[in-house]
């Protein structure tokens, strides 16, 4: 028999090289720096092949054979040294899909609870909104990898190794998105923020308040005044001269650190202190009784009077435009029964404005007087302005012997309005009626944070209002949804912070969202002729 050729490698030492180097090479599977320990086992794989096939080099003579054994070890070792990057590529492919959606989980988790946590004077931290965005980045990058994937991995199985580079993007982002998701345990996720010193207002300008305004601003501007009256009738100007106050503090140099805007509020509730000499704080409030504010101990009271006849004369004309002169004396007489007050002459004007017969002249004009002449009686000049507002603007609709000649503006040829008016026309409102319209629905976003009272009564086919519509009506105090066709609350009421009062009586709602419960300013609701039972138990 021919002699045998041996190497002088046992068994045991054959099975602890294959299970040392081979197990070496998948074990980094495991580990986060597994392509630079892939490579390593296989540089390691391979050398050790190539010094066994020197030895069987060297010893093979004539009449040997090489052992099976040592055949198979260097078979498998070959298969170990061209498959072992695909089966390390597709095992971290399947470990970053289960990272990347985990994360994905969290980073939605976190989103939802800095949602509900956010809010007035609170905002999410800037370490969370970074990594929220790092999140998102990181999500959207690993779904590139795994869409690749497969691509890479059959290059691999046919031995091209010319994109090892991806194999190493892949174990780099599983490594990133591990690390990041261990940073999303967050336990504190928004902050208290400060208000802005200054929150500016918006206000329709006006006329003949200079005066007025350089007098109250000097006054605050006095060490020895803390706290000024501001009074006069309704409708005078009051409330828009305390806007011009406010805004002047953003523009014009002064010593005040913050400017606080309240409506009815007990300021001690607010924990606002009453001014003194050491804490140099400044009150500034509105009333129509100069003695209401002689019982608030202000220091300084303000009269705001009505404007002039040739200012109000100026400010009528510049809401109504051109005005044909045929129609002169009758402007001029419908302006005098404004007797001043800005709000009459602002709306009034406006609604003149396309008005363009005399019997529409006529017509309001008669409207004036009688709203008038059966006011006697009331308390100041302003509650007969008022009822003719009320009365004749919003609750009828001028059914005389001129019916034919509305003038109410929004209203075109005695039809009634078919669709919300467009964002543009709520910005800058502080009272809206459309009561007695014909649309169905509201599906617009204004943004109207001056915004006081809304009519909306007596759209019978109105049966749909967006979540969103009430979204920046921060200021709303007055709500009337009454003898309209909704059967459900949108969910977007209960950010009304302010609202006060809320008629929903002869509604079809028969059930009232839980979020009315966050309506704390809440102090009149009316659900007469309603389906509703019970109200939420929070």
């Amino acid at each position: 028999m021919g002699n045998m050729f041996q190497i002088q490698c046992g068994d045991a030492l054959i099975g602890r090289c294959w299970d040392c180097i081979t197990g070496q090479a998948f074990y980094v599977c495991q580990l986060q720096d597994n392509l630079k320990a892939l490579n390593t086992a296989s540089d390691q794989l391979r050398d050790l092949r190539n010094d066994v096939m020197r030895m069987i080099i060297n010893e093979q003579r004539p009449q040997t054979v090489q052992l099976d054994q040592v055949g198979g070890w260097l078979s498998r070792v070959d298969a170990v040294i061209a498959e072992a990057p695909a089966f390390q590529l597709q095992d971290d492919l399947e470990a970053l899909k289960t990272a990347r959606q985990e994360l994905w989980a969290l980073k939605e988790d976190v989103k939802r609870k800095v949602a509900l946590e956010e809010g007035q004077q609170k905002k999410a931290l800037q370490q969370v909104q970074l990594w929220l965005t790092m999140a998102e980045v990181m999500v959207t990058e690993a779904e590139e990898l795994e869409r690749d994937g497969p691509q890479q991995i059959q290059k691999l199985l046919v031995g091209d190794i010319s994109n090892y580079m991806f194999v190493g993007r892949v174990a780099k982002k599983l490594e990133d998105l591990i690390a990041l998701k261990a940073k999303g345990d967050f336990k504190e996720l928004v902050e208290r923020t400060l208000p802005d010193p200054v929150v500016v207002r918006n206000y329709k300008p006006t006329v003949g308040t200079e005066t007025t305004l350089g007098e109250a601003w000097s006054c605050l501007m006095e060490d020895e005044v803390g706290i000024v009256g501001i009074y006069g009738m309704g409708g005078v100007g009051k409330t828009t001269l305390l806007t011009q106050i406010n805004n002047m503090f953003a523009t014009t140099p002064n010593n005040f650190d913050l400017v606080i805007w309240a409506v009815r509020v007990d300021l001690g509730e607010i924990g606002v202190a009453l001014p003194t000499r050491q804490n140099k704080s400044k009150i500034v409030f509105t009333t129509r009784s100069r003695r209401v504010g002689r019982q608030m101990d202000a220091e300084k009271m303000i009269k705001v009077k009505p404007l002039e006849w040739e200012k109000a004369w100026a400010l009528f004309q510049l809401k109504v435009g051109c005005i044909d002169p045929n129609f002169l004396p009758l402007a001029q007489d419908v302006a005098k029964k404004c007797r001043g007050l800005p709000i009459a002459l602002i709306t009034i004007g406006h609604a003149m404005a396309s008005r363009n017969t005399v019997e529409e002249w006529k017509h309001a004009l008669e409207v004036l007087r009688s709203s008038a002449s059966s006011s006697q009686g009331m308390e100041d000049e302003i509650s007969k302005l008022s009822k003719m507002l009320a009365d004749y603007w919003i609750y009828e609709n001028f059914c005389s012997r001129n019916e034919a000649y509305s003038i109410i503006g929004s209203l075109v040829g005695g039809s009634q309005l078919i669709e919300v008016p467009d964002v543009g026309e709520w910005e800058g409102s502080r009272r809206m009626s459309l009561m007695a319209n014909s649309f169905k629905g509201i599906h617009i976003f204004p943004r109207c944070p001056d915004l006081f009272t809304l009519f909306l009564s007596a759209n019978h086919g109105l049966c749909e209002i967006n979540d969103n519509f009430f979204q920046f009506m921060d200021a709303l105090t007055v709500l009337d949804l009454s003898s309209t066709g909704i059967n459900e609350l949108p969910m977007g009421i209960s950010k009304l912070n302010s609202l006060q009062y809320l008629n929903l009586s002869r509604t079809c709602i028969k059930q009232l969202p839980v979020g009315i419960s966050k309506l704390n300013s809440l102090q009149y609701l009316n659900l007469s002729r309603t389906c509703v039972k019970q109200l939420p138990l929070s």
